[in-house]
């Protein structure tokens, strides 16, 4: 089944992983946001809309090598029905 694989793929190692160590890290941070959110309304109770929110923060936590700053955060957009009741 081997001269198979390499037949097909060309060159190719396998590597058989018994075991490996791993490890939790925990670390806080600041960081901020800003949204918006709109509607518009096509009836009286029926109406579109969405939003957008934007973060950014920075966490410290202690890593293999020592500590370790990563920027954290990202970009949300959102939309949906709106319905009055």
């Amino acid at each position: 089944k081997q001269s198979k694989l390499k037949t097909t793929l060309g060159r190719l190692n396998l590597v058989n992983i018994t075991s490996y160590d791993s490890k939790t890290s925990v670390g806080t941070g600041w960081g901020a946001h800003v949204g918006t959110d709109f509607s518009v309304c096509v009836s009286r109770v029926v109406g579109v809309g969405g939003g957008l929110r934007i973060s950014r923060g920075t966490v410290q936590f202690e890593d293999y090598g020592g500590v370790d700053n990563r920027k954290v955060g990202g970009v949300q957009a959102s939309g949906g029905l709106r319905l009055k009741f």
